[in-house]
């Protein structure tokens, strides 16, 4: 454990504060690490946030040079699924990747690197980012800090649990079909899901879940997460299957504009079906409220699906055939045949289904 380290700054400024601390040598990135250690070594337990530690490897970054950055010198929590660092292990919440290292940074990961940031830990996730909360027979179940008996929400439950918690400023995320925004709303963190083509997949894939999955971050404020947008798209991959141009000027940058007048769609239809609970109802409309004061159009719409079974049809469409690509992938990956004892009954069943016409060679 490390040793104690008062720095109360650490629990109330965002990471670009934090950034310019260290630029104005009034804290060094080593003893930012030590904050974030530290309260991961306090406040981890009951939460179960964090599933592996990397301190070694924080303080392997503290030790190069200083890059130039908005987030320069700052501690990042990784979540463990998608998100690779040399050398460390990547599990994914699943015991198929239990033993699993891996063996080069993945691109996500390179531009952070780049930027300065310094990784203190990996958060968890449900097996394989499938569920909205957080807990798997891997690692355990992840609580909500405001209130141990609820969940974070998934799939990027242990990051939004951790920077609730004041671990760290800023942790990475990723998200498909709400891995990022669910947990944020948990946890009361800033999250968003970009658009496709502003993240990379880089290097074992071009696209993740048909385009759907990006990675991006949670944060406690706007501009870390403009700058960690910013970070994000500092670099290119040829093998990327969707790409955009930066924008002329720097996501950062913008957030000190005025936006002028938007015009911004909302919808009280749950996009699956059921009942919008009354509380989550009234935040919606206080919402609006807000944004009609400051000037904004708000306008009812709402996708037009004949009902919410299209879109469960086609969102298990993708999610079932790329359980059984990871399935049949996984000797190319894991030098191993996978097979029903690697995963939990609910994603071995998913798999199945996207495998169905090809039952005679399945792996049994």
């Amino acid at each position: 454990m490390t040793s104690a380290f008062h720095f109360p700054e650490y629990d109330l400024l965002d990471g670009i504060a934090l950034a310019d601390m260290v630029r104005r040598k009034e804290v060094t990135p080593s003893e930012l690490v030590r904050a974030a250690v530290q309260r991961i070594d306090g406040r981890n337990g009951p939460l179960n946030a964090v599933v592996h530690l990397l301190e070694d490897e924080a303080k392997s970054q503290c030790r190069l040079p200083l890059a130039d950055g908005p987030l320069s010198g700052v501690p990042i929590l990784i979540k463990d699924l998608l998100a690779e660092i040399e050398g460390c292990p990547t599990r994914n919440g699943s015991r198929l990747f239990k033993h699993y290292v891996a063996r080069e940074d993945s691109q996500t990961i390179k531009r952070y690197r780049k930027a300065g940031l310094i990784f203190v830990g990996k958060t968890a996730t449900p097996e394989l980012g499938l569920h909205p909360y957080t807990e798997s027979d891997a690692t355990g179940i992840t609580r909500n800090p405001w209130n141990l008996g609820l969940s974070p929400g998934g799939s990027s439950g242990g990051a939004c649990a951790a920077v609730a918690a004041g671990m760290t400023p800023i942790a990475h995320g990723s998200d498909g079909g709400g891995s990022i925004r669910l947990p944020a709303s948990h946890c009361g963190v800033f999250g968003l899901k970009p658009t496709r083509g502003r993240s990379p997949s880089g290097p074992h894939f071009s696209e993740l879940w048909q385009g759907l999955v990006v990675e991006h971050a949670v944060s406690r404020s706007v501009r870390d997460s403009a700058a960690m947008l910013d970070i994000l798209i500092a670099g290119s991959d040829d093998a990327d299957a969707y790409r955009w141009p930066a924008p002329e000027e720097s996501f950062l940058s913008s957030t000190c504009n005025t936006p002028g007048r938007l015009r911004i769609a909302y919808t009280f239809q749950p996009f699956l079906g059921g009942e919008l609970s009354p509380d989550c109802r009234a935040a919606v409309e206080s919402s609006l409220q807000l944004l009609a004061d400051l000037g904004h159009d708000v306008v009812e719409a709402h996708p037009p699906l004949a009902s919410a079974d299209q879109l469960c049809e086609a969102m298990l469409t993708i999610v079932c055939g790329e359980m059984a690509s990871l399935v049949e992938n996984a000797g190319r990956m894991l030098d191993r045949v996978a097979t029903y004892e690697d995963f939990e009954p609910g994603t071995w069943a998913l798999a199945r289904q996207g495998h169905i016409s090809k039952r005679s060679t399945w792996p049994e």
